[in-house]
């Protein structure tokens, strides 16, 4: 990671992941992982207290993310989207909310 608000300063982590999405304003770092047949893990990681925030399972393959919120992670699998939110994790419901179903022939 490259920290432009701190003379580009480069910090490297090893992490197993296929991609990596920065907060806009927060030191938060979001990564995910394809674990193919199992879906796509996305984990949501506090940079400055050093901690896991949160951990989602999408149950199929992601093709597009973006932040809407300032919790709220939009990810566009091949079927569906979703909306993840970082402040509303609770114990057992760690899947992404379903927003809608995407037009098979739109795909």
């Amino acid at each position: 990671m490259i920290d432009t608000s701190q003379g580009f300063k480069v910090e490297r982590k090893a992490m197993p992941v296929d991609a990596q999405i920065m907060h806009r304003e927060k030191n938060i770092i979001v990564v995910r992982a394809d674990k193919g047949a199992q879906g796509t893990v996305i984990q949501f990681y506090d940079l400055d207290k050093g901690s896991k925030i949160a951990t989602f399972v999408c149950k199929e393959k992601v093709v597009f993310w973006t932040w809407v919120t300032d919790s709220k992670l939009a990810i566009v699998g091949q079927n569906a989207v979703y909306h993840c939110d970082m402040d509303s994790v609770s114990e057992g419901s760690n899947d992404p909310k379903l927003i809608f179903n995407r037009n098979a022939d739109m795909a």
